[in-house]
């Protein structure tokens, strides 16, 4: 490839990587509905957490059930 063909290609690559999307006057106006209200939020957060955890917890417990093979053979079954 020449000097002038990487060029090109770094200056196509480059126009598509900051390309702007145009917005148009209906930008706000869509179908769907909100529908999820203060409780629903609240509850959905309550849930992310308590999934989280599930995972900080499970993660450490198998790390300490398995102390003298956690860096051995526990590490990838841990990330599984």
């Amino acid at each position: 490839m020449t000097l002038v063909g990487v060029r090109s290609s770094l200056a196509t690559f480059w126009g598509t990587v900051c390309r702007k999307k145009t917005i148009t006057e209906d930008f706000h106006e869509t179908p769907l509905k909100k529908c999820l209200t203060t409780f629903d939020m609240t509850l959905l957060g309550v849930g992310q957490m308590v999934g989280a955890g599930i995972y900080v917890l499970t993660g450490i417990t198998y790390a300490n059930f398995n102390r003298n093979y956690v860096f051995a053979i526990g590490t990838p079954q841990a990330i599984l």
